[in-house]
């Protein structure tokens, strides 16, 4: 699989998108903040639970910059440009 660089500003970008994301209902938790799910008009799907300790904004942007995880991130920037 390719490994994507980011530069600090690439991940403060996408940080700051992830809470956008969280902000405008496109991503919420569920099971006592353990889960994330997708809050779109197409799909209301689990994207990932979250590990014990981790902080959940770092583990949603390190998944949304995975190979994994890029199609999910498209898919919420267009509803972001909505």
């Amino acid at each position: 699989a390719e490994t994507i660089f980011l530069t600090k500003e690439d991940i403060l970008d996408l940080q700051a998108k992830v809470a956008m994301f969280f902000e405008k209902g496109l991503l919420g938790f569920r099971n006592k903040n353990k889960d994330v799910y997708f809050y779109t008009p197409s799909n209301k799907k689990r994207m990932l639970t979250i590990p014990y300790n981790e902080d959940p904004y770092y583990v949603v942007t390190s998944y949304l910059q995975s190979d994994d995880g890029i199609d999910a991130l498209k898919m919420l920037e267009s509803h972001l440009e909505e």
